[in-house]
């Protein structure tokens, strides 16, 4: 395989990785959004991004030695209670808009815990490819540019999200985690 081929094919797959779990993450941005306003939950975004990469690069060898179906089914497991949780606080609580200090605290824990276990499972998967391709700078370069794709496509669409009556976006963005969430999970079950 040639150099070219393979910066092509590492850049690809990086891209492709990236939007998949940019995706993810734009979903718990808007999530955290509807609790926390904009201005935190890009805090949270930024916050989680920043701390997967070192954390990535740095446990990358031990992250060899486990199977991705066993990371697939943690970050599934995290994005899934928190999807179950606006689902319920959705249905819950229509009308509700008090929240306390420790609530607060916690929900934002669990939304940046959920960016940087899906954060570490990609970098990992993508680092694995670029240097099984030889090219590991294209395959991160990748990820980053497949990152900002949908977190920018929340970004431009956050005067629509912010129309949608809070009850049905929490309703909304609860259903969609629990299905990518139990998607991550089911395709690794024997």
């Amino acid at each position: 395989m040639t150099a070219s081929l393979s910066f092509l094919l590492a850049l690809v797959a990086g891209v492709g990785f990236g939007i998949i779990s940019g995706s993810e993450m734009a979903m718990l941005t808007v999530a955290a959004s509807i609790k926390y306003k904009w201005r935190a939950a890009w805090t949270i975004t930024f916050a989680g991004l920043a701390t997967m990469l070192p954390v990535g690069a740095a446990i990358y060898y031990f992250f060899m030695v486990l199977p991705e179906a066993l990371l697939d089914i943690a970050a599934g497991g995290v994005i899934f209670i928190i999807g179950a949780y606006f689902l319920a606080e959705g249905l819950l609580k229509k009308n509700e808009e008090e929240e306390e200090e420790e609530r607060i605290k916690a929900g934002m824990l669990g939304i940046y815990s959920g960016f940087v276990l899906e954060g570490i499972e990609i970098t990992t998967v993508v680092v694995s490819v670029g240097i099984a391709l030889g090219s590991l700078a294209s395959g991160i370069s990748g990820l980053l540019i497949g990152w900002v794709i949908p977190l920018a496509t929340v970004r431009f669409l956050k005067s629509t999200i912010e129309k949608i009556e809070k009850h049905s976006l929490k309703i909304a963005v609860g259903l969609i985690m629990m299905v990518v969430a139990g998607s991550l999970v089911l395709f690794h079950l024997p």
